[in-house]
């Protein structure tokens, strides 16, 4: 089975700029992922929170993607991530869920229902009625 990984919905976010490195650590040593995720620290600065830092996902290959291996690198940074950090993903079969990080705890929330917002209509523009 293969998957991908939400790029831009992604909040990886880190305890501090330490917990950031040693997480990113974590995940590029390790043997089975280091061949599927490469991360790098960065810093962003954000209005509500100042200077925060995340893991950007630098590589992704969700080939092969094996579950019990990755569910052992998100226990093994947890520690170091913010709480409500998360990363979604998507499989082939159109499933999605996300890891999500609270308390030093790692949790997986999967997608139970998308309601869909009415926001506009795209219509033809009004005919005229010829005039007798």
């Amino acid at each position: 089975m293969s998957y991908s990984v939400d790029l831009e919905g992604d909040c990886v976010q880190c305890k501090s700029e330490e917990a950031a490195h040693r997480a990113a650590a974590i995940i590029n040593a390790d043997a089975w992922m280091h061949h599927h995720l490469k991360v790098v620290p960065v810093e962003r600065s954000l209005p509500q929170e100042g200077h925060v830092w995340f893991l950007e996902i630098d590589e992704f290959d969700g080939c092969s993607w094996n579950i019990d291996a990755s569910d052992a690198v998100w226990l093994a940074i947890a520690s170091h991530m913010a709480d409500g950090a998360n990363l979604e993903f998507r499989g082939e079969a159109g499933d999605r869920w996300r890891i999500r990080w609270q308390g030093a705890r790692v949790f997986t929330d999967n997608v139970k229902e998308v309601i869909w917002a009415v926001n506009g209509e795209i219509t033809a523009p009004a005919q005229k009625e010829d005039a007798p």
